[in-house]
């Protein structure tokens, strides 16, 4: 008994968490992707989306202290990790995101825990949810809707997923709901990053006045901005004009600007009166034989910048101007189109008319307007050319025939050796192996005598200006993608990093990086390593860098960066107008870029034109486009120009080996950028600013007041984007030997007359 007080009096007292540990946050479930209404969730696999975390604090937290940190398995086995600084929480229940490109599985779900910023301790782990998560294919789209319920927008999606039911449609039954149609019920529901926007397609925005007076909160800054940035990256955004919209569409407009500015094509007519009337407009931009929509209110407004805001639709008022009904507009790479009329009116939704022209207006919506995408898609062409580096992994089917072959022709050499030469059939217990070793050794050295034992790379840029018609009143944008395929034989841990250079772009009001790193969106199942790397890799903030990465052989990985910039004054500027004595488009352009660009083609009004070398550093080029509208389609001429004059021959690898990347990775990107019919590419799906199809569309019956400008940076020279996977210090270019192709795009302005219309 003296013995056992002893005991008791010598061990430390236990220690009390309960109150230690009240000022820890304590984490619930944690969701991916993004609620269904009929419920579990929807996420497109690889690409960033939130991750949602129910947490409580007994006390208000600061800001900065802690960290949530969601880690994963990528598909290649490897523990990837991304994470965020959560900002100052308040005492109670309350939910944090962080933003992961991983889905995960039952078996190997996504962790997701709290662990203090200065220390590294982990404090409080999050459960995963029950409920079913569902990932998209690649051609099926994404749709996030705030507001009402839309049905015959989701009527529209199915059909657009599955083509075989419009044979059997019938607009009054019920259909089920759509895979990838998201009704975002609160404003919480929401990315706080633009990362949370990586597989979303179109956002449609038609709040009510409840809903957007808390969306226009202080707390909610980080979601306005995290909207306004995925627009001008390349997002599509479609605005009806419900009675709340009206009211705040002045600071609508400006939260909804990366950066500052108005994206918004239409402003409020001062003195202007509403106008009760029936509504044609949207029935003949529609097409077809379809009645009006019956009366309702028309705002009075007027077009912000004639010459860049399309007039889709619009309705004529009696003794006053025709009053737009549909108005369209980029906003830096993106697209946003405006309604005056509420979508999918609910005080008219019983009309029968009222459905029918609703489900057209929303197929033409999503297939001429801002969304084609393909029925299906079977893995990436494109992915495939980048990732043939000449070091690729050896097919399982090779190995196997391989194998069988030195087991042909070992067995019987083997026999001999043993059994005539020396007469000793058990030295084949030596014998053996020491043939086997030789063939590797053998293997090893004639490959690297055929491929060398450096490091071999591609590297494909997409750039893209858009320079703005009104300098100093409108901002000029530029965005960019960089793919890079990178095989290297040695063993070694490197760093993604990602910089725009000084003065390649001009000059720059401000600038946004990332998302980088490894691209886990899997076309197909590709080679991954023959041994794990059991240290995983972690994506910085914004995921603008990823340290870490084990590089190594056996595996066939491919690298990914955005971007985007707002100039100040563009590197590439133009003098562009119609002739006034024919229907020719002339002008000149001129070039302030550090590189030479070759290839140049230029589009306009039907027509494109090649115009062939444009030098850098103040060189100038004249253009003249012939008989402009009178060719139909731009993509068709586009199409052959890109294929005849261009001489970007699509298959040329067959042909010409790996020395044709140069042309065939273009003929790859080239249907893409246009939205062709023939991009059934995994990579149309994920391509955030890609497909600019609508910028080459008539709307109204007219041509935009916009000229297209395609060309490819002579000599193998890079774009702005500085791509650096070297050691923590950070910039060292790509490793070993390598082939780098860049595209580059320019949307220049095209002068108008005091009339409004492009000079004819």
């Amino acid at each position: 008994m003296i013995a056992l007080c002893l005991l008791l009096a010598v061990l430390p007292a236990p220690m009390d968490l309960s109150d230690s540990n009240q000022s820890f946050p304590r984490l619930g479930t944690a969701r991916h992707g993004f609620a269904l209404a009929s419920g579990g969730r929807v996420l497109r696999a690889g690409l960033w989306h939130p991750v949602t975390v129910d947490v409580h604090c007994e006390t208000a937290q600061a800001g900065g202290v802690w960290r949530l940190v969601a880690e994963g398995l990528d598909p290649w086995g490897v523990p990837a990790r991304s994470e965020r600084v959560l900002p100052a929480l308040m005492a109670g229940d309350q939910r944090a995101q962080v933003f992961s490109p991983l889905a995960g599985s039952w078996a190997r779900p996504v962790q997701v825990w709290l662990e203090e910023v200065a220390t590294g301790k982990k404090v409080s782990t999050a459960r995963v949810a029950e409920e079913e998560v569902r990932s998209l294919a690649n051609g099926a789209t994404l749709v996030l809707v705030v507001g009402r319920p839309l049905p015959e927008l989701n009527r529209a999606l199915v059909l657009m997923e599955k083509p075989q039911a419009a044979r059997t449609e019938n607009t009054e039954a019920e259909v089920e709901p759509a895979a990838g149609l998201v009704q975002v019920a609160t404003v919480e529901s929401l990315p706080e990053s633009h990362l949370g926007y990586g597989g979303v397609d179109l956002v449609v925005l038609q709040p009510d006045a409840a809903w957007l007076e808390n969306w226009l909160e202080p707390r909610n800054a980080g979601r306005r901005q995290a909207l306004a940035l995925w627009l001008a990256r390349g997002g599509n955004l479609l605005l009806g004009m419900g009675p709340a919209v009206v009211e705040k569409m002045e600071i609508l407009g400006r939260e909804l600007g990366a950066g500052g500015g108005n994206p918004l094509p239409v402003v409020t007519r001062p003195g202007g009166v509403e106008r009760r009337l029936p509504v044609s407009g949207i029935s003949r931009w529609v097409g077809g034989n379809l009645p009006p929509l019956l009366a309702r209110s028309l705002p009075a407004w007027d077009l912000t910048d004639p010459a860049h805001a399309d007039t889709l639709a619009a309705e004529p008022v009696p003794g006053q101007p025709s009053r737009p009904v549909l108005v369209q507009a980029g906003a830096g790479r993106g697209w946003i189109c405006v309604s005056a009329v509420e979508l999918e009116s609910p005080a008219n939704d019983k009309a029968p008319q009222e459905k029918e022209i609703w489900l057209a207006f929303w197929r033409k919506l999503l297939g001429d307007h801002g969304l084609p995408r393909p029925a299906q898609v079977q893995g990436s062409p494109l992915m495939d050319d980048l990732a043939d580096t000449g070091m690729g992994v050896l097919p399982f089917g090779w190995v196997v025939l391989w194998s069988l072959i030195f087991l042909g022709v070992a067995g019987p050499l083997d026999y001999l050796l043993t059994t005539r030469v020396l007469q000793r059939p058990e030295a084949t217990w030596w014998t053996f192996p020491i043939m086997a070793l030789a063939a590797v050794a053998g293997a090893i050295v004639l490959t690297r005598g055929l491929h060398g034992d450096q490091p071999r790379h591609r590297r494909l840029d997409l750039v893209d200006l858009v320079v703005s018609g009104q300098p100093g009143i409108t901002p000029s944008w530029a965005g960019g993608t960089t793919l890079a395929a990178v095989v290297d034989p040695a063993r070694g841990v490197r760093d993604w990093n990602l910089a725009l250079e000084p003065g390649w772009l001009g000059e720059l009001d401000e600038s946004w990086t990332g998302p980088g790193g490894p691209w886990l969106h899997e076309d197909r199942p590709r080679p991954g390593p023959v041994v794990p790397a059991r240290v995983g890799y972690r994506f910085g903030v914004e995921a603008a860098t990823a340290t870490g990465l084990a590089a190594g052989p056996g595996a066939e990985r491919i690298y990914r960066a955005d971007w985007l910039a707002r100039m100040s004054e563009p590197a590439i500027t133009a003098r562009l107008a119609m002739s006034r004595t024919s229907g020719h488009l002339e002008g000149v352009i001129e070039s302030q870029l550090p590189v030479d660009l070759e290839q140049v083609v230029v589009l306009y009004g039907g027509r494109a034109t090649l115009v062939g070398d444009l030098p850098g550093r103040g060189g100038r080029a004249r253009v003249e486009i012939h008989r402009v509208g009178d060719a139909g389609e731009t993509g068709e001429t586009w199409r052959l120009k890109i294929h005849q004059d261009a001489g970007y021959v699509a298959g040329a690898r067959s042909s010409a080996g790996r020395e044709a990347f140069k042309r065939d990775a273009l003929a790859r990107l080239e249907p893409l950028l246009f939205a062709r019919p023939e991009a059934e590419d995994a990579l149309r799906s994920t391509g955030l600013g890609w497909d600019q199809a609508w910028r080459l569309r008539q709307a109204g019956g007219k041509w935009r007041n916009e000229a297209v400008l395609v060309g490819q940076v002579a000599g193998g020279g890079g774009g702005p984007a500085l791509i650096g996977m070297g050691g923590p210090a950070g910039m060292d270019p790509l490793p070993g030997a390598g082939v780098s192709v860049t595209l580059l795009r320019a949307f220049l302005p095209v002068e108008m007359t005091a009339q409004g219309e492009s000079k004819r």
